[in-house]
């Protein structure tokens, strides 16, 4: 298992130069836009959540990895939210990057596009039922709750109400399958992030065969 969740981690890594050039290409060709300037925002937040998650799995740290998968699935759905909307998404762009939040945006059907929201229209999508379950698992570890208690408590014995706790730099009361499942869905993020900004490169180059007609 251990293995598997290193070779989750390269691919991880791995998907840090892609990025990067795709971000170059964005810039450099089809014009530049306003929405262009939260792509790259969005890109770079990516880039740096993913080498600080790979850093902290390595080093035995899933506490303070795991919020990042969460941060990470923020990414995500806010780039969604450029799909709701009824305005122009570059229109879209200058608000946010002017200072407005999203979670007080309203889509195009007049519901406010807060993380709970977006959350649940992502995941309505066919074969995105998984988004709940990630958004909630990763909650439980930015907020001081059941995630964050049971990675320094275990139950040894129910009857006896015996319990062991910790106090350590280890995350040895966090089971390899957890680790596992954080990394598959932290990959799963990065693939569908990188997918709906594909559709916005695809996007572009529509405005550049119009302005060509």
């Amino acid at each position: 298992m251990e293995q598997r969740i290193e070779e989750l981690l390269t691919e991880l890594d791995n998907s840090i130069d892609p990025q990067i050039q795709f971000g170059k290409k964005l810039v450099e060709t089809y014009g530049l836009y306003p929405f262009d300037m939260f792509c790259t925002a969005t890109i770079n937040r990516s880039i740096n959540i993913i080498r600080g998650y790979t850093s902290l799995m390595r080093e035995n740290n899933f506490i303070a990895a795991a919020p990042l998968v969460r941060i990470h699935l923020d990414s995500l759905l806010r780039f969604y939210s450029t799909f709701l909307v009824e305005e122009n998404i570059d229109q879209y762009a200058l608000r946010i990057i002017g200072g407005e939040q999203i979670n007080k945006i309203k889509d195009r059907n007049g519901n406010k596009m807060n993380d709970g929201y977006l959350c649940k229209t992502y995941s309505g999508i066919p074969g995105n039922s998984w988004v709940k379950q990630v958004y909630d698992a990763g909650s439980s570890f930015i907020h001081l709750s059941n995630g964050a208690t049971q990675s320094a408590t275990s139950i040894k014995d129910e009857t006896e109400r015996i319990i062991t706790m910790t106090i350590g730099k280890h995350d040895s009361f966090i089971s390899n399958d957890q680790k596992f499942g954080s990394a598959f869905f932290m990959l799963k993020i990065t693939s569908d992030l990188n997918e709906l900004m594909q559709k916005w490169l695809t996007q572009k180059k529509t405005y550049v065969r119009a302005r060509n007609k």
